[in-house]
């Protein structure tokens, strides 16, 4: 190849590229980063934005769950501990252990500091207003730099009593790589992340807790005892 052809097929590729860059940039990345979430969740801080204030990575996501918020919460609370999985694509971030599908009781309570499989500390949980915030700084990534990460699931009780799922994903990549080690963590998260939401969802509505016995009054309101 002479450098006259070489020199038409890089005119006729880098063009591609930029227009095919542009076409995801605009029509696809925005779905990626913002999938399910309002455009007041994605404008608002939240609890964690201060721990890394310059990002050059970050994904609002959101999802209605028909349960409790409570409920939801305590799938938070066994995630990513002890292989119970993280909810998503378990070949990719629980060594292909099926995530659990049940609630564990063998499981201490969650602590700040807590190191998760997936390599993140538990930084915050605050189990009045429904928040866990987990991160990791420097950690080494492909290209040859560090990444700071962090990950706030936020939960928020709606009229009728469900729950609003919100999670913020904040992050900040250095090296010569950056840009294009961002673009591609962008897309992983993004798949991973909508799948554990989706996971998350399906095993808090499907969990039913006990339903308590009504107890028996006799015709003065006082109540029946029974001696089975």
């Amino acid at each position: 190849m002479d450098k006259k052809q070489s020199r038409g097929l890089f005119n006729f590729w880098l063009p591609l590229m930029g227009l095919l860059y542009g076409l995801y940039h605009v029509l696809v990345r925005p779905r990626f980063l913002r999938w399910g979430a309002l455009a007041a969740e994605i404008n608002r801080p939240m609890n964690g934005d201060p721990l890394i204030p310059r990002p050059n990575l970050e994904a609002t996501r959101a999802i209605d769950i028909n349960a409790t918020p409570e409920t939801v919460w305590a799938w938070l609370m066994q995630m990513g501990r002890e292989r119970t999985g993280f909810y998503g694509i378990d070949r990719i971030d629980n060594w292909g252990i099926p995530s659990a599908t049940y609630l564990r009781r063998d499981l201490p309570a969650l602590t700040v500091g807590t190191t998760l499989d997936n390599g993140l500390k538990v930084f915050d949980i605050n189990s009045h207003d429904l928040h866990l915030l987990m991160g990791v700084f420097d950690r080494p990534h492909e290209l040859g730099g560090n990444i700071d990460l962090t990950y706030l699931y936020s939960l928020e009780r709606t009229a009728n009593g469900s729950t609003r799922l919100i999670v913020r994903m904040r992050g900040y990549t250095d090296g010569t790589g950056a840009w294009f080690y961002n673009r591609f963590f962008e897309v992983m998260d993004y798949v991973m992340g909508q799948t554990q939401l989706k996971g998350i969802k399906a095993r808090a509505e499907a969990y039913q807790p006990p339903i308590p016995m009504p107890i028996p009054f006799d015709q003065y309101d006082r109540p029946i005892q029974s001696w089975n």
